[in-house]
């Protein structure tokens, strides 16, 4: 399993290590400062806070005190923001994530999936392709409820053969007491095998196994 070091030159790095600095008095921006840290520990990775809002807050602050110090407080917002984001991506590595993708990634014979069934089907059937565009699996998952369904493929095709491991694209379909049919979107599950940090705005970025680089915006669900 990879991991993401967790050292104290990385905190640094980050922000997040130990600097220390000359003592001076409270101001109104040092206690929005710390306010606003303690919601950025304990915010959900999945539902960042707004950070405009918050800066927006800081500038109307600080106005008064000066340029510099303003900057400074900005520094520290935005450093903060960094290492909190980076920690929780870390934490992430080795898990399994959910990214909205028609195209998921077979390893070792498993391929996870999930469908966003849109209205509860009679019948709601999986086709899988090879990168050639062959069909090579047809999975029926039957009756389903509206909300989203997982699936899994053992990386046999319709004779049991065993195919190789690599990228398949899925498409969803859906049939209604009706006598309609529609396409459903597919998203796929991905193991999460290492975080890049980016500088500036190419943030956090997930790297996951057989699909890529993913921003953590895009995550849709983390499972264990």
């Amino acid at each position: 399993m990879d991991n993401v070091t967790n050292s104290n030159a990385y905190l640094e790095g980050l922000g997040l290590g130990a600097n220390p600095k000359a003592e001076k008095p409270a101001s109104k921006s040092d206690e929005f400062l710390t306010l606003m840290l303690a919601q950025i520990q304990n915010q959900d990775p999945l539902k960042p806070m707004d950070n405009g809002e918050f800066l927006t807050q800081l500038a109307q602050i600080e106005t008064a005190g000066g340029i510099a110090d303003l900057q400074q407080s900005t520094n520290d917002v935005v450093n903060a923001l960094q290492s909190s984001q980076a920690l929780q991506a870390s934490s992430m590595v080795g898990r399994s994530v959910v990214v909205p993708s028609d195209v998921s990634n077979l390893s070792n014979g498993r391929l996870g999936g999930s469908v966003a069934v849109v209205d509860a089907a009679d019948r709601v059937e999986v086709k899988i392709y090879s990168e050639s565009g062959s069909l090579v699996k047809t999975i029926d998952l039957g009756a389903l409820p509206k909300g989203i369904a997982d699936f899994s493929w053992d990386g046999k095709d319709e004779n049991g053969n065993s195919l190789p491991d690599g990228q398949y694209e899925m498409k969803s379909t859906a049939w209604y007491s009706s006598g309609v049919t529609e396409a459903l979107p597919t998203m796929a599950n991905a193991r999460v095998e290492s975080v890049t940090i980016g500088g500036g705005s190419q943030g956090i970025a997930l790297n996951l196994d057989g699909l890529g680089s993913w921003r953590m915006a895009d995550v849709l669900q983390i499972h264990q």
